[in-house]
């Protein structure tokens, strides 16, 4: 429906729309089960569930001219998609950041409740952190990425990103953590996200517009991929005496891995120009 600059900018706001649920999800999941017990939980999903199903049923429409295609030529896209040095290196990125979500997700309620004693309602808290800084990176990336080179987006995002585990972990090795303060650090993790990745899910579906869903999906499944081993690891290796400081360790080298592929892609994108 756009072009790639402004494209970014509209994936940015999307975002922070994405963002408002992480943000209030776990301070009322945590509320929930201090007063109505866990399984009120699964009422809520089910409710919700309900209510979106409406909502498409209803509302969503479709936005891609034509008819569409084929099972077979999608499969046929995927070969073409897959064979892009522009998809792999924006699919990495995409793909790193979304890995330090979800080991951030995985390690903070055992570092919350093992390492800095904190309530469920405060759990749920301290994993909506890194919601409210991926609300104001999306904002940033809204505002200013049609003005901006997306190479460029994508690196100074990561490179916000890795600020919060460099300095969080400075923290607990000189024992001066407080939970407000290593949680409010890591909220650089999404305000980076945030920033890069409506420019990096635009390179990716760049590589052929008419192959934008094809680079979209397949884009999403690696990310997922990825997201879920990290998360097995993360949960495998994290212990009450370890959790501190190897958590930020592991979101330090996730971060590490995203900055890296950053400039590959913004190499990518320029040599594409």
């Amino acid at each position: 429906m756009y072009p790639p600059g402004r494209g970014t900018s509209v994936l940015g706001y999307i975002a922070m729309a994405m963002a408002v649920a992480p943000m209030i999800g776990p301070l009322l999941g945590g509320l929930l089960e201090e007063t109505l017990g866990w399984r009120s939980v699964f009422w809520v999903f089910a409710i919700l569930g309900i209510l979106s199903v409406l909502l498409i049923w209803m509302d969503l429409g479709e936005t891609a001219p034509g008819k569409g295609t084929s099972f077979y030529q999608q499969l046929a896209g995927y070969k073409v998609v897959l064979r892009s040095h522009m998809f792999w290196s924006h699919t990495m990125v995409i793909g790193f950041s979304i890995t330090a979500f979800l080991v951030f997700l995985a390690g903070v309620p055992l570092v919350a409740s093992a390492h800095f004693d904190l309530t469920p309602s405060r759990v749920g808290m301290a994993l909506g952190s890194i919601a409210m800084g991926f609300f104001v990176g999306s904002f940033i990336a809204g505002r200013v990425s049609e003005s901006s080179p997306l190479g460029l987006m994508m690196i100074w995002g990561r490179r916000v990103a890795m600020i919060g585990p460099i300095c969080a972990l400075a923290l607990v090795f000189t024992d001066l953590e407080t939970p407000v303060v290593f949680f409010a650090l890591l909220a650089s993790l999404g305000l980076g996200n945030g920033i890069s990745l409506p420019s990096a899910n635009t390179g990716a579906m760049s590589v052929r517009p008419d192959l934008a869903g094809s680079a979209s999906g397949l884009s999403a499944a690696i990310a997922t991929a990825m997201g879920a081993i990290a998360s097995a690891a993360t949960g495998a290796v994290l212990t009450p005496t370890n959790s501190a400081w190897l958590f930020c360790l592991l979101l330090l080298l996730v971060c590490m891995g995203a900055l890296v592929f950053a400039h590959i892609a913004a190499r990518a994108l320029k040599e594409a120009a």
